[in-house]
């Protein structure tokens, strides 16, 4: 017998009012929150690794990455046994004590140390989506996972303006203190305006399971993110793989053994559910190689004479960000109104054949600073939609008290692949299209190329992962009918 699919809400039927507007809103900036404490210190980095004699400036994204993603599953299955919005604010708390660490820190190990506290806050986005599902009313739900999923990033277009200009008036400090004012203000915001999730499960939290798949996690991403700087065949490299890829069977084991495991891993044998999640952290792998592929491209001098390249700065660059994330935005509202009409899974097919004609058209225009944009837009409309469905689709497929608990795994998923692609993308690229100058790595525009194509390249494998989705369903739902009584 199949595992039961979630119900339906019991919120009153309805559609958007000044109340859910305002509940949609601040899990907006929930997860803004999110997405300024990952890329914030980024604006100022070289003032960071000046400041702290330091050049491990990996460190400083990885702490947060690899901490949010042991973060992800344990703060999942609290928020199913104690409350959506209870976890969502603890995580802001988290968050801001981590980032009063930061600006503060006397030392680089301090400084990390508030980053891996910070990273608590990437359990957010899972919690408002979880939140939406079981607090909005059923009219606006498709289309509130899919704004709440995408929404921030047009935000996220103007900050590297916003804490440019705060960087250089008050210090490369602003990138920790102004995060962790935003993230009280937020959820005192939340605590006033948005209800308790209505649905809670029974149990206790399995914390042997939490370690072991917290160091599986851990090790792999540990492994990902430093593999280049380390060498992808070193003992290191590939003690940590072997290491990570072992404990994370052993955690599979230790969970089917358990009455009361972290993750109730028989949900992962249904074929939707796990094709639903691979397609997620193939969209959320092919957006994080655009992404990169964007900076690399807008920052390039022409003048190198490489083919390609328009010579912004780190605040030019938002010109080229922009596009993507409106189109993030425009693709999470269009995928919530599609979810509605022909269902998420028909929904993720659109999303990633979207993805590939970008792709497709910016490989082609990578050498017009004006052809580019639009291509730019549809891939990030192509990545908004896939957010949004996928995360649509496993509320829809998971008891709604095991909800968060399984979005958190889908939150790690998309962790790992975005993590792991672009890494490999410019492992790629150094060893077949580079030439150094002065120790700094320069590439060929065919190389270039080829790297914009692979997000095109990963959403086909993501079209052909969602039509066998829509296939799964519809046996599912064949295989239902023929056991109804005649």
């Amino acid at each position: 017998m199949p595992p039961e699919t979630a119900p339906v809400p019991t919120t009153d039927g309805g559609g958007w009012t000044p109340k859910t507007l305002s509940w949609l809103l601040m899990l907006v900036l929930s997860v803004e929150v999110a997405s300024i404490i990952y890329a914030a210190p980024l604006v100022a980095l070289p003032k960071i690794l000046t400041h702290y004699h330091t050049s491990q400036s990996a460190w400083i994204t990885t702490a947060v990455t690899l901490v949010g993603a042991v973060w992800a599953p344990i703060l999942g299955k609290y928020a199913d046994l104690h409350g959506k919005r209870r976890l969502l604010i603890i995580t802001l708390l988290i968050s801001a004590a981590g980032s009063l660490l930061c600006t503060v820190a006397p030392t680089f190990g301090w400084l990390l140390a508030g980053r891996a506290l910070q990273g608590a806050v990437l359990a957010a986005p899972f919690l408002c989506i979880s939140l939406v599902r079981q607090t909005f009313p059923v009219k606006t739900i498709a289309v509130g996972v899919g704004v709440v999923a995408t929404g921030s990033g047009l935000l996220t277009a103007g900050m590297p303006y916003f804490m440019g200009w705060l960087v250089d008036g008050t210090g490369f400090r602003s990138v920790f203190w102004f995060p962790a004012v935003m993230a009280l203000v937020v959820a005192a915001c939340v605590r006033a305006l948005i209800p308790e999730s209505p649905v809670r499960a029974q149990g206790r939290v399995d914390f042997l399971g939490a370690l072991l798949l917290g160091a599986a996690l851990a090790a792999v991403l540990a492994a990902i993110s430093l593999g280049e700087g380390w060498g992808w065949l070193s003992l290191k490299t590939t003690g940590l793989f072997i290491t990570g890829l072992a404990v994370l069977v052993l955690w599979v084991f230790q969970a089917l053994r358990t009455r009361e495991p972290l993750v109730d891993v028989r949900f992962l044998k249904q074929r939707p559910l796990v094709l639903t999640m691979l397609i997620a952290g193939l969209a959320g792998g092919s957006g994080a190689c655009f992404f990169l592929m964007i900076s690399i491209v807008s920052q390039t001098p022409p003048v190198l004479g490489l083919g390609y390249g328009f010579g912004t700065d780190s605040l030019g660059i938002a010109r080229y960000l922009a596009p993507f994330s409106l189109g993030v935005l425009i693709g999470g509202i269009i995928g919530g109104q599609l979810t509605q009409r022909v269902g998420p899974a028909r929904t993720l097919v659109i999303s990633q054949v979207i993805t590939v004609v970008g792709a497709v058209a910016s490989a082609a225009t990578i050498t017009s600073a004006a052809g580019i944009l639009v291509p730019i837009a549809v891939v990030g409309v192509g990545v908004g939609m896939a957010a949004g469905s996928a995360y649509n689709l496993i509320i829809e497929l998971v008891p709604s008290t095991l909800q968060a608990t399984i979005a958190g795994m889908a939150s790690v998923m998309i962790s790992v692949f975005s993590s792991a692609v672009p890494v490999v993308v410019i492992a790629i690229l150094n060893s077949s299209f580079a030439t150094m100058m002065n120790g700094i790595p320069l590439y060929s525009l065919s190389g270039v190329r080829f790297s914009f194509l692979v997000p095109g390249i990963i959403a086909a494998a993501g079209t052909i992962t969602a039509l066998a989705l829509v296939a799964a369903q519809r046996g599912q739902a064949a295989t239902a009918a023929a056991d109804l009584p005649a």
